[in-house]
């Protein structure tokens, strides 16, 4: 779906709902669509999608593998360098710029949002307080420029160790060690905590 430059575009959808809702930045406009009715998705979509679950399936084992043998505390410094390390790599391969973001970051260097993703950020945690589905919640946008894609990440029984309410003296420690100013605490099942955000530069940029 091809949008003409100025035209800002973004759109959430769930698979359970089917429906996509689209915003039109310069008229400020909401409008819904049935299933049958959606616009044709955006080409990149699936790439972006894809690029999600390399991520996760990078990571998420990584720090099973790590709570099972060592322990939560193991698994912060796991996550706090790993993670980073295969945004880094991951963009290396796909030409994409890939990152997590969250409206109460952990990672203040990398994890904090540029203005899109705190609107988005913040309509995805209105659709998990309306009771909508979290999984596949997503949001797209895409102008002569570039396509950005962002898909929420929820949290999970494994985030609750070292992101819930109930901490642990060591966990505590940790963190206050890891990340000084970390705000990402106080999570409950489920709640969003971030999205993965990807961007990709399209080569109509560089004609114009």
């Amino acid at each position: 779906m091809k949008q003409t430059l100025g035209s800002i575009t973004w759109s959430y959808r769930t698979a359970a709902a089917g429906i996509l809702l689209s915003l039109c930045a310069s008229a400020s406009l909401v409008s819904s669509f049935s299933a049958a009715q959606e616009p044709h998705p955006y080409v990149h979509r699936e790439q972006a999608r894809d690029i999600v679950k390399q991520f996760a399936s990078q990571l998420k084992p990584e720090l099973v593998s790590i709570m099972r043998t060592d322990g939560p505390v193991a698994a912060i410094k796991v996550c706090a360098e790993r993670a980073p390390e295969i945004a880094a790599s991951l963009s290396e391969q796909t030409g994409w710029q890939v990152k997590r973001v969250s409206l109460k970051a952990r990672n203040q260097i990398t994890a904090i949002p540029d203005e899109w993703e705190q609107q988005i950020l913040r309509s995805f945690e209105k659709s998990a307080v309306n009771g909508i589905p979290i999984k596949p919640l997503f949001a797209e946008l895409q102008n002569d420029k570039q396509y950005r894609y962002m898909q929420a990440q929820p949290v999970g029984a494994l985030c609750l160790h070292c992101h819930g309410s109930n901490l642990t003296p060591g966990i505590k420690k940790a963190l206050a060690e890891t990340y000084p100013k970390d705000i990402a605490t106080g999570y409950q099942l489920n709640q969003i905590r971030g999205a993965f955000s990807l961007v990709l530069q399209l080569p109509e940029a560089a004609e114009h």
